[in-house]
């Protein structure tokens, strides 16, 4: 009795198992014959011609995923390729160039065009050893209707944006993406690389720079020849120079200098004085321009323009010009992002005497340049050190009330 119970236990212990594994057997010789089916159908449809399609690992763009079409050789059947040692700045539209005898080393920096491309994605053309094709990342716009780059250049932001994001680096808002659709084909053979662009670029291209150019022996060691013959003679000028100029400056040079520059612009080299002609003012040069004063008088705080929300900065370098202060008034640029200087000015010493000169002097350069519409410097305020040469100088010019917006 107990074995027929433990047989029968058996029995029913192998039916369950059965029943178990049996369905699971036929999943998995369903999952492998269907993988079978779709490698298969991959395979058939894997023709290399312009019938098929690329897909790109590379979606920094906000757009939905899109598979995108191939485009073969025979594309470019009837575009003549034009051989260049580097790729020029700007392509578009239909072209094609071949790059031959370019070292590895130079072949990356040979391939720049201005343009941004997503990661390159290999891909086959029959006939060709190598290929790889990127897509246009595109570009972004900004939408600020008052951002200041569209206020003093007249145009739309497509260039200067965040590398982390889409805002713009002049007002901060946030810029609307606009899709390339412009590709390239780059064909590596053993000694020649070929360039295949398609589409128009809806985006801007940035600078090229260009490669140093190096001279050769021959042009500079005439250049060094023509110097040697005349370092004895330089010499005697020295000697003489340093018994009459004994800090090096001529303020001849300078005044032939001001007629040479009065030609293109009167306040290059504004005003000069040598002591030992006029003893009634201290030496000094002052220099500028009409294009720094025209940002001068946007600085002015009535109006309604980017500049008048900056502060002018007031400093003297010790170490510029030997047996000199120089004086510079500048103001911060926000949309060349860099530090401007509007005025300079070499003094003798950096006193209440020679600061108020110089303010004297940006009032009535600021003045010629707008035609007299503006007469004196009006900025939100002034950022310098707390030195009282400095403080009174401002004060004496602009009066009591430009202490208060004196910052440090």
């Amino acid at each position: 009795m107990r074995e027929q119970l433990y047989f029968d236990s058996i029995f029913v212990y192998e039916l369950s198992f059965r029943v178990l594994i049996i369905p699971l057997n036929l999943r998995i010789c369903r999952t492998q014959n269907t993988n079978k089916k779709e490698k298969e159908a991959l395979a058939n449809s894997s023709d290399f011609d312009s019938e098929s399609e690329e897909t790109s690992t590379d979606s920094d763009e906000p757009e939905r995923y899109v598979k995108q079409r191939k485009f073969g050789p025979e594309l470019w059947h009837d575009v003549a390729i034009q051989k260049v040692e580097e790729l020029p700045s700007a392509i578009d539209g239909m072209s094609a160039f071949g790059l031959a005898n370019v070292e590895k080393k130079e072949l990356h920096n040979a391939l720049k065009n201005g343009r941004r491309w997503k990661k390159n994605c290999p891909t086959k053309w029959k006939g060709h050893a190598q290929v790889r094709y990127a897509d246009c990342r595109g570009s972004y716009v900004c939408t600020n209707d008052n951002c200041p780059y569209k206020v003093h250049y007249g145009v739309i932001n497509q260039t200067q944006f965040e590398k982390s994001g889409n805002q713009c680096k002049v007002c901060g808002s946030d810029g609307k993406y606009v899709p390339c659709h412009a590709r390239r084909y780059i064909s590596y053979g053993k000694r020649k690389v070929k360039v295949f662009h398609q589409a128009n670029h809806t985006c801007q291209p940035t600078v090229k720079t260009t490669r140093n150019v190096q001279m050769d022996w021959q042009t500079v060691e005439k250049e060094a020849a023509s110097v040697v013959n005349r370092k004895q003679i330089s010499n005697i000028k020295q000697k003489i120079r340093a018994e009459t100029e004994p800090h090096g400056h001529n303020f001849e040079a300078i005044v032939n200098f001001k007629e040479y520059c009065d030609e293109k612009d009167k306040l290059y080299v504004f005003k000069i004085n040598d002591r030992r002609g006029n003893p009634d003012q201290p030496s000094f040069v002052f220099k500028s321009s009409e294009a720094k004063m025209k940002l001068a008088v946007a600085m002015d705080n009535e109006k309604d323009d980017f500049l008048s929300e900056e502060f002018c900065f007031f400093d003297g370098k010790h170490n510029r010009c030997r047996g000199f202060v120089t004086l510079t008034a500048s103001v911060y640029h926000p949309l060349l992002r860099k530090q401007i200087p509007l005025a300079i000015m070499e003094a003798e010493k950096e006193t209440t005497e020679h600061v108020e000169l110089f303010w004297k002097l940006f009032n009535e350069t600021i003045s010629k340049a707008s035609n007299g519409n503006c007469k004196s410097f009006k900025p939100i305020g002034w950022c310098t050190d707390m030195a009282g040469a400095n403080l009174a100088g401002i004060v004496n010019v602009f009066g009591v009330d430009a202490k208060k917006r004196i910052k440090s």
